[in-house]
C-alpha cells in the first residue's frame, strides 16, 4: 500500500515539471478529471471489519456550462478494490495445511452520470465540488476450494466528492490537488458469497443488513483541454 502510493505521489510531483506544449493556450469548456483514492468501509459491521480498502479509482469527461462556466456535467467510470484481512484458515482445512492466503477480494465497478461546480475565490485554488449517480456492479472473489469462485451484485449508487485543486501551469491547463468522497449504495455487502458463517468470528444478522457505504481520500487531477491563443475563460 505505501508502496502505491508512493509512486503516485511521484507522479504527481513529475507532473508539476512538465511544461505546457502550447506556449500560449486558451482552456476550453471540455476537461478530464482523475482521482486515485483509498477506499474504507464505513456500515456493515462486516464488511469494515473483514475487508481493507486497496485503492479507489476514478475517471470522468466533462462539459462547463454556462457564461461563467462554474457548473458541469460529464460521465465517467469509477473502481474500488477491497482485500480480505483474515487467511481463512478457519474455512478450508487446505489453508492451513498449505499456509496460503486466498486472495479473497471485492471490487466495484460503477459507471456514472455526474453534475459539479467549481468555486474559483481569484486565486489559484479551485474547490470541486461533484455528485455521481450511477449503478454499481460488485464482484465478491473467493479462490477457495469447492466454494462459489464469485458472486455479482448490482445496485444503485451515489457518490459526492469535494476536491481542493491548485493550478500547476501558466496557462491554467493542469490542476493537481487532494479529494474526499463518500459512497452509498443501496444494497448490502453479499456476506453470504464469502460463508462469513463459518469464519472464526461471530457475526449477528444486525452486522451483515446495513447498505453498504464508503469514504475515499486521496490525490486528484484535472486537466482542461487546451486551444492555441487567447484569453484565460476561467477568469
Amino acid at each position: 500500500m505505501r508502496t502505491f502510493f508512493f509512486k503516485i505521489i511521484l507522479i504527481f510531483l513529475l507532473l508539476l515539471k512538465i511544461q505546457p506544449t502550447i506556449v500560449t493556450a486558451q482552456p476550453t469548456r471540455f476537461f478530464i478529471k482523475a482521482n486515485v483514492m483509498v477506499p474504507k468501509s464505513v456500515s456493515n459491521n462486516f464488511f469494515r471489519k473483514q475487508y481493507t480498502g486497496v485503492y479507489n479509482a476514478d475517471l470522468s469527461a466533462n462539459y462547463l456550462l454556462g457564461k461563467k462556466q462554474q457548473f458541469y456535467m460529464g460521465f465517467g467510470a469509477d473502481f474500488k478494490r477491497f482485500q480480505s484481512k483474515d487467511s481463512y484458515v478457519s474455512v478450508r482445512t487446505t489453508s492451513i495445511e498449505n499456509k496460503k492466503k486466498p486472495a479473497v477480494t471485492s471490487s466495484a465497478l460503477s459507471g456514472l452520470l455526474q453534475v459539479g461546480y467549481w468555486k474559483n475565490d481569484g486565486s489559484s485554488l479551485v474547490i470541486d465540488y461533484s455528485l455521481g449517480v450511477g449503478i454499481m456492479q460488485t464482484t465478491n472473489t473467493t479462490p477457495i476450494d469447492s466454494f462459489p469462485a464469485s458472486n455479482v451484485v448490482k445496485g444503485y449508487t451515489l457518490q459526492p466528492k469535494v476536491g481542493f485543486y491548485w493550478y500547476v501551469d501558466e496557462d491554467k491547463l493542469m490542476l493537481l490537488g487532494c479529494t474526499i468522497g463518500y459512497t452509498y449504495v443501496n444494497t448490502r455487502f453479499d456476506a453470504d458469497a464469502l460463508h462469513y458463517k463459518l469464519l472464526s468470528k461471530v457475526y449477528t444478522a444486525q452486522d451483515v443488513k446495513l447498505n453498504t457505504q464508503y469514504i475515499s481520500f486521496g490525490l486528484g487531477l484535472i486537466y482542461r483541454i487546451g486551444k492555441p491563443s487567447g484569453n484565460n475563460d476561467f477568469e
